[in-house]
């Protein structure tokens, strides 16, 4: 593109018997306008502002000495770092200035050759604006191509740092749970052991809090790695036909004793026992007792739990089931159910305060639920209760 400009302006010099010539072209990364061809003119960009000074007056009109050739406003002047006895032509695309040609006009410029140097502006206008469109996609394709080697560059970082982050995790998660076993496991057996005196009721009930606060705290981090797997897609699912009634009250019966701790009445209306779905039978277990588990945390003592599992017909066709944990707890405002399914979300302090909780489980639930292809979704009222429900395939 810069050859064809320069052997344009040759043939430009030879038909108006210039002595030199010159092409400035707007630059692309700096606020100047910068010389791209020439013969026989030393020549230095421009300011953005300089040549706007100067081309601003006149739409068409060639400027030879810093006068109008043609009729303007005002006279304008050339700035110094334009060779003096400068010819300015300016070259535009429409209403858009392209470019702005200098000619050294030699000692026999007259009216014969302003009016070659008149004819020449519009061809040489397409070709700056052909050689500007050129250079801008080969510019384009440049900023592309490193674009997408610092893209490159960036996920070979992140990827590092996501493997580092994964070892970290997987390294104090170990560290965390070994002896946390070891307590809960000490725990237990001073609970269900006789090692000689007898416990008394203060000592039962530090040590039911010492365990309790170890196995909330081994939930944690399980559910920390389980929801880092699922971030980093390595969370591997094992389905197979699972038969909901059996998972079900094997659910129930987890729960059976925080149940009767605070007086709730747990009503499971089991499924047809030919009922199957296609899951994880772990996973789907976990999501079951993490909905339990809320239901019996807001539920005040003496209230109502209810499980409930039907295939959900659609279009005539059977093709997932739907699995519903109801409760007649404290309920949720409409424009709070949103959060519920985010991490690290609680819909407030005071309630993170009087029921604890991390608000991992129902956005870890979720995310469990929508790797099996499955939904889930909460319908509650404030004062009347939730129904977390989710669904899963039916198994063929």
């Amino acid at each position: 593109a810069a050859t064809g400009l320069s052997q344009a302006l040759g043939v430009i010099a030879g038909a108006t018997k210039a002595t030199g010539i010159v092409l400035y072209q707007p630059a692309y990364d700096a606020n100047e306008w910068a010389p791209t061809a020439s013969r026989a003119v030393e020549a230095r960009p421009v300011s953005r502002a300089t040549m706007r000074d100067l081309m601003g007056s006149a739409t068409q009109a060639i400027h030879y000495h810093g006068e109008a050739m043609q009729p303007v406003r005002h006279q304008l002047r050339l700035t110094a770092a334009m060779p003096q006895g400068l010819v300015l032509a300016p070259l535009r695309a429409g209403t858009k200035l392209v470019g702005v040609m200098g000619v050294l006009p030699g000692a026999s410029f007259g009216s014969d050759e302003r009016a070659a140097l008149d004819q020449a502006t519009p061809n040489l206008a397409i070709a700056c604006e052909r050689a500007s469109a050129h250079h801008n996609t080969r510019r384009l394709a440049v900023e592309v191509r490193q674009t997408a080697k610092r893209l490159e560059e960036l996920n070979t970082a992140l990827d590092g740092a996501m493997k580092t982050k994964d070892q970290f995790l997987s390294n104090i998660s170990h560290e965390l749970r070994t002896p946390l076993n070891s307590i809960i496991g000490f725990t237990d057996l001073l609970l269900t052991e006789d090692l000689g005196a007898p416990l008394s009721v203060q000592q039962r009930d530090f040590l039911d809090t010492v365990g309790r606060n170890g196995r909330q705290l081994l939930q944690l981090i399980n559910e920390l790695l389980d929801l880092q797997r699922i971030a980093a897609g390595r969370m591997e699912l094992k389905p197979e036909p699972v038969q909901l009634a059996g998972m079900l009250t094997e659910a129930a019966n987890s729960v059976q004793a925080q149940t009767q701790k605070h007086r709730h009445t747990l009503v499971v209306t089991p499924p047809p026992a030919e009922l199957r779905v296609q899951a994880d039978p772990g996973r789907v277990r976990q999501v079951l007792l993490n909905l339990l588990s809320n239901a019996i945390k807001f539920t005040p003592d003496g209230g109502r739990i209810t499980v409930v599992a039907a295939p959900v017909n659609g279009g005539g066709a059977i093709s997932e089931v739907r699995i519903a944990v109801s409760d007649t707890g404290i309920g949720i405002a409409a424009e709070d159910q949103p959060k519920l399914f985010k991490e690290f979300s609680q819909l407030d302090a005071s309630a993170s305060r009087k029921y604890e909780g991390t608000g991992l489980g129902l956005a870890l639930s979720r995310q469990l639920v929508e790797l099996h292809g499955g939904t889930m979704g909460v319908e509650s009222e404030m004062g009347k209760g939730s129904t977390f429900w989710f669904t899963l395939p039916q198994a063929g």
